[in-house]
């Protein structure tokens, strides 16, 4: 009887192992990082619109030929990464992505 309580104690052991390794995998998994990597991209965002603003304080492109194309171009691939760009245009999805930048006026 006793050889038979020893190997049902490490059968029990042995799920509780598994049970604890399963559950630390689902802390790890890419679900429960995409919430740290939106939280980066929102952080680059802001950064990046920081410094569209200081080169095109207005938001009106009056300015765009002086903001940097890295910056531009970091900015329409994180904004794109977050869902907040539909246009085509880099110039305008940046604008439109920035949340610093007032909305356009829109029709009329």
């Amino acid at each position: 009887m006793k050889g038979v309580s020893l190997s049902i104690e490490t059968i029990v052991i042995l799920i509780l192992a598994v049970i604890v390794l399963a559950s630390l995998l689902i802390f790890v998994s890419p679900v429960f990082n995409e919430g740290q990597s939106r939280t980066s991209n929102e952080l680059k965002r802001t950064r990046l619109c920081d410094a569209y603003v200081q080169d095109d304080p207005k938001c009106d492109g009056t300015g765009a030929r002086d903001v940097d194309a890295q910056i531009v171009q970091d900015l329409e691939e994180t904004c794109r990464n977050l869902g907040k760009c539909e246009s085509l245009n880099r110039d305008d999805c940046a604008r439109d992505c920035c949340i610093i930048c007032p909305a356009p006026l829109r029709g009329g």
